[in-house]
């Protein structure tokens, strides 16, 4: 463990103190879980990723619902697919066009993962006790599993 000192608002102490005292947890560790959640790890994505993927940490709700509600153009979809089918019997340009649109489609997917990171966390701090964490928000209530999160 490293320790480092912060310069944080009273609000934001305020609401970190209120969590930390209705979880019966201490402040330092309600802070910690706070920032695993908003900086997951990235170390297994594409370093030309990397960049992209922590700057959604900063993303309104806007823009992730942009991001979650993006997709391959169907064209492109159609052809991955295609040549996903005759992988085997590929030109060398063909297989070169199946390596790009793998990489896209890998891309799309690396950024739905990470807007569901960024959009609902499930943290499981104590077995008696769950709590739904919306990073976007900066806010920690108690949550009741209910079926689909969101």
């Amino acid at each position: 463990m490293t320790t480092i000192t912060l310069d944080l608002s009273e609000s934001l102490i305020r609401q970190a103190s209120q969590a930390a005292r209705l979880m019966h947890r201490p402040l330092e560790q309600v802070l910690a879980v706070l920032l695993e959640a908003a900086l997951p790890p990235l170390d297994d994505c594409p370093p030309k990723l990397q960049v992209q993927l922590i700057e959604m940490t900063w993303l309104s709700d806007k823009a992730l619902m942009d991001i979650a509600t993006s997709s391959m153009s169907e064209p492109d979809r159609l052809r991955l697919a295609d040549l996903g089918l005759r992988a085997d019997a590929l030109t060398a340009e063909e297989q070169e066009e199946l390596a790009l649109l793998r990489e896209r489609y890998g891309e799309l997917t690396l950024r739905y993962s990470r807007v569901g990171i960024r959009r609902t966390r499930v943290i499981d701090m104590n077995t008696n006790e769950i709590i739904k964490m919306r990073a976007s928000q900066s806010e920690l209530r108690p949550w009741k599993p209910s079926g689909i999160l969101s």
